[in-house]
């Protein structure tokens, strides 16, 4: 029996952020019974073969409508997968968790994965009874991001602490179970790291999590701090900035000590913010307090 509210509950309480159908503008209805087992005990990824033109809500809102119509011309029961993982890291809902998809059966008729741990037996060999789908809503060469693989990793972690997926539930491409290429080869080499991922969201929950934009304040106030602090006798990083950038060599130095200081404002803010800001997190600050400094 279909629950969407129930099942939109149990992944709020976990803490995933999901783009719900009718804010997307699904134009198919999901709430007739379509069976299927809960909980799911594998996890499989898809790739659409689809453009996606752009990084902006309006532009994968309708490239999440597009899917949900060639899924609704092929199997007639709307989109075809549970959820779309764009490369901007947004998740997007797709068919209910406890509502049975299309597009995923085993026609090998194979019981275990040649390459990667689990069962893939099926009632009629049929996943889509068993299993829950994710989709990267792109084309076989664009890139799989990390960010990709980290929204995908935290949609099935997610299922399984909330007892919609089973412990032992784990990732395979399409193509483990038919002859398809899907989900691509770029896609396919990450699904042992999107494994891991999820298992260590499983594990710890996903309120370990900073935010882009957590990250970007933390980098912000780190910067304000390396302005006024001082390097050598008498001299603020923002005197020294003037000086280092009439000469490459003193800023190189310069930008190694600005690497040290960011380093050490991190670890002087409370909680955890240390361990979850970026390698490319402190870059970023780095060069937004050269430019500030330079007036660049």
């Amino acid at each position: 029996m279909t629950a969407i509210d129930w099942e939109r509950r149990l992944l709020a309480q976990q803490g995933l952020e999901i783009r719900q159908r009718h804010i997307w503008g699904a134009v198919q209805g999901y709430g007739s019974d379509r069976d299927c087992e809960v909980p799911a005990t594998a996890f499989f990824l898809h790739i659409a073969v689809v453009d996606d033109p752009g990084d902006l809500l309006g532009t994968e809102d309708q490239v999440a409508r597009n899917i949900e119509a060639i899924g609704q011309s092929r199997f007639g029961s709307g989109m075809s997968y549970n959820a779309l993982a764009f490369n901007t890291g947004r998740l997007y809902e797709a068919q209910p968790l406890t509502r049975r998809g299309t597009h995923t059966v085993n026609t090998f008729e194979r019981t275990h994965c040649p390459t990667h741990p689990g069962s893939l037996t099926a009632p009629g060999w049929n996943n889509n009874v068993n299993a829950r789908a994710l989709c990267l809503p792109q084309q076989v060469d664009d890139p799989v991001t990390d960010a990709q693989i980290d929204a995908a990793a935290r949609w099935a972690a997610v299922q399984i602490r909330a007892g919609l997926a089973a412990p032992w539930a784990r990732w395979h491409g399409h193509r483990c179970v038919t002859a398809k290429d899907c989900p691509g080869g770029r896609a396919f080499d990450r699904i042992n790291e999107l494994q891991a991922l999820t298992e260590h969201y499983v594990k710890n929950g996903l309120e370990d999590i900073v935010t882009k934009d957590e990250m970007n304040q933390v980098a912000d106030m780190v910067v304000d701090k390396l302005l006024a602090a001082e390097v050598g006798e008498d001299r603020t990083v923002k005197a020294a900035l003037r000086m280092a950038s009439k000469a490459p060599a003193a800023a190189r130095d310069l930008q190694r000590t600005l690497t040290e200081k960011i380093q050490s404002a991190l670890l002087s803010e409370p909680g955890d913010v240390a361990v979850t800001v970026t390698a490319e997190q402190i870059e970023e600050a780095v060069k937004a307090a050269l430019r500030e400094g330079t007036g660049a």
